[in-house]
């Protein structure tokens, strides 16, 4: 019984001291420390990298069948081709804002463009699509707006080849302000 009891009592003394200790180490004032210091001590004494700057400006893409002018901030993916017609296809990303650019060239198993599926599905959802045209190349070609102008599309029929340019985002005005820069610079080879 006495062992117990002294057992006991040595572990409420311990309790209480480390208490203690504790409740002086939490009323101590935080002293002043500079955070690359601390960053060099975690580091070993390695010095902290400076994250390098975001790219700005537009990057010329050149493909086999096209070129047009992208922003220098878009990650580039290269799309897996859906059938043997799909000559080129790229996807472009870009975060900040968040829109996509689509861009892709096919084989043109239509004559004109008014026998392209992409072209008649959207003149059929008038109640999603608006229909504008716009000089690309030589000739006048449909450009497809959704209402919210959230997306826009070109069709291009040039030399058996039809070509789609596609931007796309959350925010139209950034959409609108994307889609003016790259489309003066889309070119077929």
């Amino acid at each position: 019984m006495k062992l117990w009891l002294v057992v006991f009592v040595g572990l409420g003394f311990g309790a209480g001291v480390l208490g203690f200790r504790f409740l002086q180490y939490a009323k101590a004032p935080a002293e002043a420390r500079n955070r690359d210091e601390d960053t060099k001590v975690v580091l070993e004494g390695r010095q902290m990298r400076n994250p390098t700057d975001e790219p700005e400006g537009m990057l010329k893409y050149r493909g086999q069948y096209m070129t047009f002018m992208y922003p220098a901030t878009a990650s580039k993916y290269p799309l897996k081709k859906a059938n043997e017609s799909i000559l080129e296809q790229i996807d472009f990303e870009i975060d900040n804002p968040r829109l996509s650019i689509v861009v892709a060239a096919s084989q043109a198993i239509e004559r004109d463009l008014n026998e392209v599926s992409g072209v008649t599905l959207r003149r059929s959802q008038k109640d999603k699509y608006r229909e504008d045209q716009v000089v690309v190349g030589v000739e006048k070609n449909p450009v497809f707006s959704t209402l919210d102008n959230r997306e826009k599309t070109v069709f291009v029929m040039y030399n058996h080849r039809l070509y789609t340019l596609s931007v796309y985002g959350p925010d139209a005005e950034e959409v609108k302000a994307l889609w003016q820069k790259i489309l003066p610079t889309f070119h077929f080879i």
